[in-house]
């Protein structure tokens, strides 16, 4: 009888201990939450500029940058980032310059306005860390142009990092003027082709749909550009519960 009991227990530890480590480790992009709601833009204030870059760089990318904390992305933990003058980051690897569809083609990145721009004449990409930890944010800043060779359509953005909710923001700045017609992809892709949150629209960037294929993107025109305080929000699903204390005496379970 007791043996039975035992032997029960084991099995049910060794269940809740590979539901918790699959759970873990199965945590993709596509499975993240999203929200759009009506913010604010805090425009930083003495940011930290990041190399390559500055202002008016076409084809830029940053070198890789300490995030400041650990920021787990679809189940892998990143501690480096890398920013770009084509409207998106990169976790864990240096950047390419002329990578301006990274959704569909790039692993690991964020993008709020990723197509063929330029950093404005007069601002480049900063960044800064806020707040104490386990709540720490990573705040990176872009002024960015929409189209390399159209220094009047301008967009400003942040995109967010949270320490320990693990959550992605873009928040949109100053209302843009736009003059001309373009496309860019916004979202939000993980370790694959396959593993992608990006949203798509051609008429509002208030009320978007989510992107059926990774090369889904947002149009920017004449009336049709993202509000003063527009934010987008990921947010990953709940961790697993942890697994129950292993009864004493019993087998160890293989998990890996």
């Amino acid at each position: 009888m007791k043996k039975n009991y035992l032997f029960k227990s084991w099995v049910l530890f060794c269940v809740f201990s590979l539901t918790a480590m699959f759970s873990v480790n199965a945590q993709t992009i596509n499975t993240y939450g999203f929200s759009s709601t009506s913010g604010t833009y805090t425009a930083l204030v003495g940011g930290t500029p990041l190399a390559n870059v500055g202002p008016n760089v076409d084809s830029g990318a940053s070198p890789l940058t300490n995030i400041g904390f650990t920021f787990n992305y679809g189940g892998t933990n990143f501690t480096q980032f890398s920013a770009t003058s084509n409207g998106f980051i990169q976790l864990g690897t240096a950047a390419s310059g002329f990578t301006t569809t990274p959704i569909s083609g790039t692993n690991n990145t964020i993008a709020y306005m990723a197509r063929d721009g330029r950093t404005s004449t007069t601002d480049g990409v900063t960044y800064t860390l806020s707040g104490v930890s386990p709540n720490q944010v990573l705040t990176i800043q872009f002024v960015q142009q929409v189209q390399w060779n159209n220094a009047t359509d301008i967009v400003n953005s942040q995109i967010k990092l949270y320490e320990t909710s693990n959550i992605v923001q873009i928040v949109y700045g100053t209302p843009p003027t736009a003059t001309a017609s373009y496309t860019a992809q916004v979202g939000l892709r993980g370790a694959a082709a396959a593993n992608f949150s990006n949203r798509t629209s051609t008429t509002t960037w208030s009320a978007t749909t989510a992107g059926a294929a990774n090369n889904n993107t947002m149009t920017w025109n004449v009336g049709i550009v993202p509000a003063n305080g527009q934010t987008y929000t990921w947010s990953p699903p709940p961790a697993a519960p942890p697994a129950p204390t292993e009864v004493a005496g019993t087998p160890n379970c293989v998990t890996g």
